[in-house]
């Protein structure tokens, strides 16, 4: 109940409204970029990347709680660690499970993962350094203390509609909300009514023959439904394979990863898109880099001749159903991957500034294609030549 009152009192105090239920996420931060905003929610992602406003300098702030004490941070770990029941049921398989996270958790390992200086560590035997920007966290980091956040998405959703609702009127007290937040977290969310069907299964793993066939299918359907001329983006934002088969909007939801970065969408000739993909080829240890061939991008519209070398990957052209792509034809490229530590040091080094926010979230196309329209996913193409 006191999360409820805490938002009514804000949003009387805040002024907020209907207007702010139009907002999308990256709204506030763009506000804030430009002054104008004094603060926004964020992470330590944002301060690092904020580019400065008249020597204006970016700070992170916990949540104030009523005591020094008791203020906090909500962080975001990276490092996740999956492994099936069956492997853990073989103990040869387990024991090597548990060496490799061993080695990750390690102060050499997560060294070797953390990128930019900006990663907590909770294990209290590694130390990590901080940049600059989040030294006045330190005293927290000493503090080592641990609030579990339940990652719910049945919540998340909840909470949204709570929200979207008290600011639209709807629900003009914190009792009213709250009895309307508890009645939803009860009902049972698990089963779900069918709101597609795919015909064909295409299987997420990488082959040197067709690449990524199902994130090619994905990125294939975004295209067609943004309406632009080419996708490029990571196949690992594509988490499973595509079954044949009825999918639920949560199944849906399993198709895409959620974190889809924050694609924008690029206007670049056929010179800059070489650079752009050649510059993400030669990236090495940053977010958006390539480590494997699994991790290779996918094109939708184009398609790639890649050669594998002993230091990596090199770009040797580009092609159009199979012709030379024109250096000087332009093209609207929709761009996914992460924006603030890929997309605009990508487009920045491709000599391309003609770019903005999609309003859609990635996935959203590929729901309106199989739900909204009972369609289908466009056939994969053989975006890529790997030597």
């Amino acid at each position: 109940m006191p999360v409820f009152e805490k938002f009514f009192d804000i949003k009387e105090k805040a002024g907020l409204g209907e207007e702010e239920t139009k907002m999308v996420n990256l709204d506030p931060k763009e506000l804030y970029t430009v002054g104008k905003l004094a603060m926004y929610r964020g992470t330590g992602t944002g301060v690092i990347a904020f580019p400065g406003r008249e020597g204006d300098r970016s700070l992170l702030m916990p949540y104030f709680g009523d005591t020094e004490k008791e203020n906090w941070y909500l962080t975001y770990p990276s490092f996740h660690v999956a492994a099936s029941k069956k492997a853990m049921e073989d103990p040869e398989r387990e024991e090597l499970i548990l060496r490799i996270m061993t080695a990750m958790l390690s102060q050499e390992g997560q060294s070797c993962i953390t990128y930019g200086k900006n990663m907590i560590p909770y294990n209290k035997d590694v130390t990590l350094e901080l940049l600059p920007e989040l030294d006045n966290i330190k005293s927290y980091i000493e503090q080592n203390k641990m609030y579990i956040r339940l990652a719910s998405s049945e919540m998340f959703s909840i909470s949204k509609d709570m929200v979207q609702r008290i600011l639209l009127g709807e629900l003009t007290t914190p009792r009213e909300a709250f009895d309307a937040f508890n009645v939803l977290m009860a009902e049972d969310q698990t089963s779900g009514e069918v709101v597609a069907h795919v015909d064909t299964a295409y299987s997420n793993e990488f082959t040197a023959e067709h690449g990524n066939v199902a994130a090619s299918a994905v990125y294939n359907t975004v295209r067609a439904e943004a309406g632009v001329d080419m996708v490029f983006g990571q196949s690992c934002y594509i988490s499973s394979d595509v079954y044949a088969g009825d999918y639920t909007m949560q199944d849906l939801g399993y198709l895409i990863n959620n974190d889809v970065g924050k694609p924008v969408i690029a206007r670049m000739n056929g010179d800059q898109l070489a650079h752009l993909v050649q510059y993400t080829l030669s990236l090495k240890g940053n977010r958006g880099a390539v480590s494997n061939d699994s991790t290779l991008y996918v094109s939708s519209g184009f398609e790639m001749d890649i050669a594998k070398t002993e230091d990596g990957y090199m770009l040797n052209g580009l092609t159009v159903n199979g012709e030379p792509m024109d250096p000087e034809a332009t093209y609207s490229i929709l761009v996914c991957s992460d924006y603030d530590w890929y997309v605009v040091d990508a487009l920045k080094a491709a000599g391309c500034d003609d770019y903005e926010h999609d309003s859609v979230h990635f996935e959203a196309y590929v729901v309106k294609r199989l739900a909204e329209k009972g369609g289908q996913l466009e056939e994969p193409t053989d975006y890529m030549t790997l030597q």
